[in-house]
């Protein structure tokens, strides 16, 4: 039995490298979408860097799950979920953003007419941890209460 790992690489290492290459539909259709979204929409060169890597990423976890690199309209939300999944261990807000960007990607494609449904669509998301405010200490919190008598008093209209 072939153990095939599933790992995705690290996102520092792939950031604006090329989309696997060779002949694929799927590859293609990638490099479309990213013209697509710094032509038209104009994002910036980082942002189409950072969507490269990210559908890069895809890419090589599809090719290690599959073997190869199927059509768009092959992918399923289960293999989405599946690669989402592989995912876990990062930060919220990476693992949000990556299937954010499946999910804008598969929609482009649905707009052109090229993919019935958007397999990332709805795909259930970490929830960011919250950060809890700094609060301030008494003093602090007096003296601005201090300051704003102050004001208040100076603000005051006298016909």
């Amino acid at each position: 039995m072939t153990v095939v790992s599933t790992e995705v690489p690290n996102a520092r290492t792939d950031v604006g490298a090329d989309l696997l290459v060779g002949p694929s539909e799927l590859v293609a259709k990638m490099e479309r979408f990213l013209e697509y979204q710094r032509s038209y929409r104009s994002h910036s060169p980082l942002t189409v860097s950072t969507y490269r890597c990210d559908l890069n990423q895809f890419c090589r976890w599809l090719k290690g799950r599959l073997g190869h690199l199927p059509e768009p309209a092959v992918i399923t939300r289960e293999l989405v979920m599946q690669y989402a999944v592989t995912l876990s261990g990062r930060a919220a807000a990476t693992v949000c953003r990556k299937i954010t960007v499946l999910s804008v990607f598969f929609g482009f494609l649905m707009d052109l007419g090229e993919l019935g449904t958007n397999p990332a669509r709805r795909i259930p998301l970490p929830k960011p941890a919250g950060r809890i405010p700094n609060a301030i200490s008494e003093d602090e919190a007096q003296q601005l209460l201090g300051a704003a008598a102050v004001s208040s008093r100076a603000r005051v209209y006298r016909p």
